[in-house]
This record gives C-alpha cells, sequence and structure tokens, in this order.
C-alpha cells in the first residue's frame, strides 16, 4: 500500500508543476481515503482497491487529453475552466477555448511577465474578452452550493493562476522541452 500511495503522491507532484486542477482534485482524493483508512473506516485491501481507481482516474484523464486532441500545456488550461478534473468526459467547446488560450497567452508573454502588472493585466484582459467571445460559462458549484459558479473573473483569475505555474520562466524554456519533464512520468 505505502508503494502504490507513493506512486500516486509523485505523479501528482509531477502533475501540481504543470496541471493544478488535476493535482489538487487527486491529492484530495488520495488524503479522503487515507483519512478514513487512518479513522478505520476502510481497511487494507478497500485502501489499496480505492487507490488503484484513482490511478485509473489519471489514465482516464489522459484518454480524454488524447480524445480531444490536446497538448499538456491546453488541458492544464481546459482543467481549470472546466472548475474541476472530477469530471473526465470529454468537452470539445472548451478544448477549443483551451486552445484559442494558449496561442492568447502565449502571444503576450515576456521575459519576467509575472512581475509585470501591466503584463498580467493585458493578459487578463485578453483571458476574459476570450471567455467572453466563447461565451464560456462557468461550471455550477459542486455538492449542491447554489446556483451557477464562480464567476466569470474567477475563472479568468483561474486560468491566469495555471499560466504563472506553466510559463514561470518563459523565455528560459524552449517550447518542444516545456513537457519534457511531465512526459517522462507519463
Amino acid at each position: 500500500m505505502q508503494i502504490l500511495e507513493k506512486l500516486l503522491n509523485d505523479e501528482i507532484r509531477v502533475r501540481a508543476g504543470r496541471n493544478q486542477m488535476q493535482a489538487k482534485h487527486l491529492s484530495e482524493e488520495i488524503e479522503a481515503v487515507l483519512t478514513r483508512y487512518r479513522n478505520k473506516s476502510l481497511t487494507s485491501a478497500e485502501i489499496v482497491q480505492r487507490l488503484i481507481e484513482i490511478a485509473k482516474e489519471m489514465r482516464n484523464a489522459r484518454r480524454r487529453n488524447e480524445e480531444l486532441g490536446l497538448t499538456d500545456e491546453e488541458t492544464a488550461f481546459y482543467d481549470a475552466l472546466a472548475g474541476s478534473s472530477e469530471d473526465w468526459t470529454a468537452d470539445p467547446k472548451l478544448a477549443e477555448i483551451a486552445r484559442e488560450l494558449v496561442r492568447s497567452i502565449r502571444n503576450d508573454l515576456t521575459v519576467d511577465w509575472t512581475r509585470h502588472e501591466n503584463t498580467e493585466a493585458a493578459i487578463r484582459t485578453r483571458i476574459k474578452r476570450l471567455l467572453r467571445k466563447k461565451r464560456y460559462r462557468p461550471p455550477a458549484k459542486q455538492n449542491g452550493g447554489g446556483a451557477g459558479g464562480y464567476s466569470l473573473d474567477a475563472a479568468a483569475q483561474m486560468v491566469l493562476e495555471q499560466a504563472r505555474v506553466l510559463y514561470r520562466y518563459w523565455p528560459d524554456v524552449p517550447d518542444q522541452v516545456l513537457f519534457t519533464e511531465y512526459q517522462q512520468f507519463a
């Protein structure tokens, strides 16, 4: 069980450097399972089974991305727009928006862009404009929480935070090397 847990945590650590939403969701799932185990709500066999199910979810997420033809970059924005990576079904409209976000954001990136408020503001504005143009609707809150999900501003902020993670070393990391580290673990 400890080996499986370590492997999953290593995968999550790699994903966290590229896709915050997937890493957060999977990390929360693993922690919830481990908490139930520590509280003696699950047997060892049940926890191993649940950890295997989480590993299958990771594999299904990868398949969804392949089905949509998304790069790892586009997938990160797709998950940010989806508000969660819990729903592993493919949404072509979100995939199209994610592709356009990658092109749009990359056009505005400059050296040390995260340290320049005006550059970040321009990127945030482009994100919002694109989301409005594509008639993006934020997902409904989960767990029955109210009408509608988070606002367009919150969605733009999530996309901007994902951009900070992906492009934190821009332009020091060439395009073709950007996801080499992630792909060697995939």
